[in-house]
């Protein structure tokens, strides 16, 4: 969402806010405090736990494709990377599953401590495990907790909510799945030993549905098929997963032709604009299949004129600022159950608002309270985070959608997926915002909201993995009529005194698709009707896009990406004729129009200077701003540095 324009006085835009340092250097402290979790050197050797079975020092860009994985819980979805291989041997976890569980055990050693009759250390946490095994039974190992990036579009492929884990079959045999590399998972594949399930050498393992509600960029998610149902547990669970990022982005233009300018135009000349946010995810397990995902966020700075004068703004963080200020605020915090159906099984990696788990492959889930509907709906494995990804609103998502949210694009809802391993049904219904981009919720949940339904469809295409989603939607709110305000004052007329309950429909597209292991090329197609007021994104009532996402292991830099698109924005004729007369949109308004489709080309280049600190140049040029002809064309350079933890 657009800040306030009243934010945005010129006292406010001429200091810049002081917290990005700050908090950039905060975050730096505590990545290389954390037990050296961000090496320079390539991430190549073994993890507890893990025995490489073949050599992993290995030259860069080893033709083979036999580097190890990345540990990188948040790393960008992209293209794939050379595969590798590795033994992950898993037991029964010794440690607490859930938070009531974790009290339990802390009070029970803290009691046992106090008796003399529990040693310090870890011998304490493995007795609960022991006390359940028969007599002369061995003791099941400690085994560290998997991490890894996010699967196939994990702010990609949909939505939902992570399910069940199972406890493991004492004695019955292990069982090694092999399990392929996906374009967008972990750099390598990976082996993994899972004890208590019975021998079937047969059965394949491939990549399950994407991602889940709130799971941003989360853990990675591994089918695993031929199990007779839900008796073993392959990795270590734990009751929670803690992360954090922090974003700044800094944006400069060029002096671009601009014979006149209205109220709501980009300024011709105006200094660089940054922004900044920091974001902390927290996800404990209460009971089976139960979690608590809490998000709170700070965020602050500016956009161009106040984010103002394009469509598709150039800069996808400001959509969480508010006010100048750095402000803290909650972004997510909700309740999710996920219902398995039996059959197979997914591995979960714990990740950003997930804990690592297994889950079914077939499964409902249902979340409800504060979160984002981008989170659930409009995916795309090469194009959905603006925090490591494409930066323009009209690429990061579809900007012909006016999805519910507040001035920081989060929304109260309810959110339903229903996933099997070749399709995804996800529905929501959510609030929407009280005025246009306003910072509060309409209170009138039943007859004003936002609801999405949506399609995806997970297919090969040469062996190589390709997502097609349907998107339609529906908002009811108290929005104005470009038509009723123009026969009410064909000049200069203002939308906002035609307000009452009405509706925007419309529909979206998405596909991505890979071409190689390193290469993948996506696509968005948007449609709503232009009647009503735009409410809450962006003036886009049109859209087509096109892009493709270069991983840098194509010239030896595993954490690198380069990123291309371009990208066509249009508005309705009844719209056109609005803008045209003087009328104004909440952040486009020139005065007068002379109309031609928005088109936005973006390039983007992500160094990794580690596998968790970013820097990225990225160029823009946009021709016909705010759709205008007269005006433009606009070239923009920003500069990114995002870190994650």
């Amino acid at each position: 969402m657009a800040p306030h324009a009243s934010a945005f006085s010129r006292e406010k835009a001429a200091s810049q806010p002081r917290l990005a340092p700050l908090i950039a250097a905060l975050l730096c402290c505590a990545v290389l405090v954390h037990g050296g979790a961000f090496p320079l050197a390539r991430a190549d050797e073994p993890t507890a736990g893990e025995t490489a079975t073949m050599p992993v020092r290995l030259p860069p860009c080893e033709p083979t494709g036999t580097t190890e994985q990345k540990q990188n819980p948040q790393a960008t979805p992209g293209p794939a990377q050379a595969q590798g291989s590795a033994t992950e041997k898993s037991s029964v976890p010794s440690g607490p599953t859930t938070f009531p569980q974790a009290l339990r055990q802390y009070f029970k050693r803290l009691h046992a401590r106090r008796n003399g009759d529990e040693p310090d250390g870890e011998n304490g946490a493995n007795n609960s495990a022991a006390e359940s095994q028969p007599a002369g039974a061995d003791k099941p190992e400690r085994t560290p907790a998997v991490d890894g990036r996010k699967a196939a579009g994990a702010e990609g492929g949909g939505a939902t909510i992570s399910g069940n884990g199972q406890p493991a079959s004492p004695g019955a045999a292990a069982r090694t799945v092999s399990v392929p590399n996906e374009m967008g998972a972990e750099r390598g594949g990976r082996s993994i030993t899972i004890e208590g399930q019975p021998s079937n050498a047969a059965a394949p393992a491939t990549a399950g549905p994407e991602n889940e509600l709130g799971a941003e960029r989360g853990g990675r998610s591994i089918t695993i098929e031929g199990q007779p149902g839900a008796t073993g547990t392959g990795i270590d669970s734990s009751w929670f997963s803690a992360h954090a990022q922090v974003t700044v982005v800094d944006s400069v233009h060029n002096r671009f032709t601009s014979p006149y300018s209205g109220p709501n135009s980009l300024q011709r000349d105006e200094p660089h604009a940054v922004s900044e946010t920091s974001t902390f995810y927290f996800a404990t397990r209460l009971w089976q299949g139960g979690d608590f995902v809490f998000n709170p966020e700070i965020a602050g700075g500016q956009g161009f004129s106040g984010a103002t004068g394009i469509a598709g703004f150039p800069n996808g963080e400001i959509t969480r600022v508010g006010v100048v200020e750095p402000t803290p605020y909650f972004a997510r915090m909700f309740m999710r159950q996920t219902i398995g159906f039996g059959g197979e099984q997914e591995v979960v990696e714990g990740g950003i608002n997930d804990v690592a788990e297994y889950r079914d492959a077939n499964r409902l889930t249902v979340a409800a309270g504060r979160f984002s509907m981008t989170d659930v709906f409009d995916d795309n494995k090469f194009s959905h985070d603006p925090r490591t990804q494409f930066l323009a609103w009209s690429l990061m998502y579809n900007g012909a959608w006016d999805y519910p949210a507040d001035v920081r694009g989060y929304t109260d809802g309810i959110a339903a997926t229903f996933v099997t391993k070749e399709w995804e049904l996800h529905y929501a219904i959510s609030a929407v915002s009280s005025v246009a981009n306003g910072a509060s919720l309409d209170s009138k949940f039943l007859i004003h909201n936002g609801q999405a339904l949506e399609w995806t469809r997970h297919y090969k295409l040469a062996e190589r993995v390709g997502n097609f989603r349907v998107l339609g939607y529906l908002n009811r709110a108290n929005m104005g009529s470009y038509g009723e305000a123009l026969a009410q004052m064909p000049v200069e007329p203002v939308v906002t005194q035609t307000r009452a309950t009405r509706s925007k429909y419309g529909f979206g597209i998405s596909w991505d698709q890979e071409l190689t292991k390193d290469i993948g090329v996506f696509s968005r197609v948007g449609w709503n009707d232009g009647h009503n007021e735009t409410w809450m994104f962006t003036p886009i009532d049109r859209l087509a896009e096109i892009g493709v996402l270069f991983d840098g292991n194509l010239w030896c830099r595993d954490n690198d990406q380069f990123g291309t698109a371009f990208n066509v924005n249009g508005i309705s004729s009844v719209h056109r004729r609005y803008l045209a007369a003087g009328g104004l949109d909440y952040n486009l308004g020139d005065g007068k129009l002379n109309y031609g489709s928005e088109m936005i080309l973006e390039n983007f280049y992500s160094l990794g200077v580690t596998k968790n600190i970013f820097f990225t140049l990225d160029f823009q040029e946009d021709w016909n701003p705010a759709y205008n002809r007269d005006r433009g064309p606009v070239t923009i350079f920003q500069g990114r540095f995002h870190a994650e933890l």
